[in-house]
């Protein structure tokens, strides 16, 4: 992920962009199918350090990708 201002003059922005940004916001827009509040991937389930509620949903193909991803749902 790379992250900064980006533009010129009077016109500057923060912004990210990447691959877990891509992923990130393709699971936020999953979310309407899967009536959930909060996605996550193997990944950030991977990285969490304290137990949360959480329910393996399965995989899903991620426009961008070349193979499925775990998504997980976050029980809030």
């Amino acid at each position: 992920m790379v992250a900064g201002n980006v533009g010129s003059g009077d016109r500057w922005a923060y912004t990210v962009h990447g691959d877990a940004v891509n992923i990130a916001a393709r699971l936020e827009q999953l979310n309407k199918d899967y009536g959930t509040h909060a996605l996550i991937s193997d990944t950030t389930v991977a990285l969490l350090t304290e137990t949360f509620p959480i329910e393996a949903i399965g995989k899903v193909m991620i426009r961008g990708k070349s193979t499925p991803i775990a998504i997980h749902k976050l029980k809030v």
